[in-house]
């Protein structure tokens, strides 16, 4: 058994490659979804080109600042996913299984969170682009 001291090397991050500036066009195509989630009403906009998917906007009916900025937060996050390269099977791996603490209803009949009204919107975008 080897028994000398190691040394760890820290990789080198400045080697990494600088993300190149996704620049949107003036004119996306796209679906907008209503979903009853338990909040109230969730409107969530995929747009993209024929190449997929670029942005997700979600717009919170009378949900109070709280919720409104946390779908913002999460529309930012999953727009900037897709325009690095993470596909929509992968996002939406993340997000279908999340369940609202709220939830009241049977598993099935409504979106169980925000993030599962957002997993559908993208799905069907794919389905129907």
């Amino acid at each position: 058994m080897d028994t000398s001291p190691t040394t760890e090397t820290k990789p080198d991050i400045t080697a990494l490659p600088a993300a190149e500036k996704y620049r949107r066009l003036k004119a996306l195509y796209g679906i907008t979804l209503r979903a009853e989630i338990e909040c109230g009403r969730m409107y969530v906009t995929v747009n993209g080109t024929a190449a997929g998917p670029s942005e997700v906007i979600c717009h919170m009916g009378k949900c109070g600042q709280c919720v409104y900025a946390q779908s913002q937060g999460m529309s930012r996050l999953i727009t900037l996913a897709l325009q690095h390269g993470c596909s929509i099977k992968e996002i939406v791996g993340e997000l279908e299984e999340i369940e609202c603490p709220e939830k009241k209803r049977d598993a099935g009949e409504v979106p169980t969170s925000c993030q599962a009204a957002v997993a559908r919107a993208l799905n069907y975008y794919d389905k129907h682009k």
